[in-house]
Parts: structure tokens; sequence; C-alpha cells
């Protein structure tokens, strides 16, 4: 693929010379196709379509060249706070969005957990984005082996409070997961607890 790029002011200059059209159709065309709005949307989508073919093209160690927003869920009711920012995030980066959750496959979810995940997994698919579940106890591990696959370029994750004394002297999954992308070039965005939850 070849992309041939100018500014739209130049393309509308070609036009105006007689480069593009014969002279009686360019007034029809400047007011019409050739619109400097236009053009610019046509610009933008050419230059990400050859980005993405590049990208396809390129081996697995080049960095991606394209933002990819990746939600780490967990089944507790802040599920769809986690969604809506990681939504919001990949809107704003006019990103691919996956949502991906990590469930241990020896723990069966209660009706409220599973009515959480149904719910995310349909409003996943509203916003045009992936929703991925997978089952396993290595949920770091697993976490890591997406990111790298998928080329993720922005994580959100939530930061949990330890509950026991067992929790408090272990490391955060978001302080281990940090340290495992390390040199990746990933960034990772950790959403808090809103107040109201953390008084009860």
């Amino acid at each position: 693929m070849v992309l041939v790029d100018v500014t739209p002011e130049t393309l509308q200059e070609r036009l105006l010379e007689g480069k593009v059209y014969a002279p009686g159709k360019v007034e029809q065309a400047l007011a019409g196709y050739f619109q400097r709005a236009n053009l610019i949307a046509l610009r933008e989508l050419s230059l990400r379509e050859v980005a993405d073919r590049v990208e396809e093209d390129a081996p697995a160690i080049t960095p991606a060249l394209r933002e990819r927003v990746m939600v780490c869920l967990t089944t507790a009711p802040s599920a769809q706070r986690l969604r809506r920012r990681g939504a919001r995030l990949a809107a704003a980066l006019d990103a691919p969005l996956l949502v991906l959750t990590v469930l241990d496959s020896h723990r069966f979810l209660s009706g409220d957990e599973g009515l959480r995940m149904e719910q995310c997994e349909q409003l996943c698919a509203d916003l045009g984005g992936e929703f991925l579940r997978l089952e396993g106890r290595a949920v770091l591990t697993t976490l890591v082996e997406v990111a790298r696959s998928r080329r993720i370029t922005q994580i959100v994750l939530g930061q949990s409070r330890a509950t026991s004394l067992a929790g408090l002297l272990r490391r955060p999954l978001s302080e281990q997961l940090q340290r495992q992308l390390r040199g990746l070039g990933i960034d990772l965005h950790l959403i808090g607890e809103p107040a109201a939850e953390l008084e009860r």
C-alpha cells in the first residue's frame, strides 16, 4: 500500500488550478465532496488504515502503533463502574476495547455475580467492544499473557482493599501487574472505590 498524502488546503488549491476536475465542475466540487471537513475526515481514515496495515505486517516484537484498552473485571459490584471508565478511555483514544475477566474454575458464581457478568458482556457488545471470559487460578499470568498477545497499551484495573491480615501482607495485584508490565510500554489506570463504598 502506498499513501499519497497532501493537506486539505493543498488539494483544494489543486482543484482550483484545474488539476483535478474541469474548470466547470470546480465550484460544485468545492461546495460538495471537497469541503474541508470532508477532506480532513478522509485523510484521517486513510492514515489510520495505513497504520493498521503496517501494524498487522509488523513482527510481534514491534510496539503497537494504535492504542488498545483492556479492562480487567472481577465479579465485584464495581465491575460496571470499571467497564464504564474503560469504555470512556477507549472512546477518548478512539481505541478498540477489550473487557477481560479471569474466573476461578473451582468456584461457582452467585446469582448476583453471574448477572453482573452477563450485563457487562451485553453492554460491552453494545459498545462494539470484545468481552473475554477465561478460567484459571493464575490471574496475574493470564492478564500479562493477554496484554502481550493483544498488544494492549492501556489497562484499567480496580484498586482493591485488603480485608484480612493475609491481604495486608500480600502485594496488591496492581503492584504485581505493574512489575510484570515494566518495559512493555503499557499504561496502568487504577480506579479507586467510590467514597460511599469505602464507608460500608
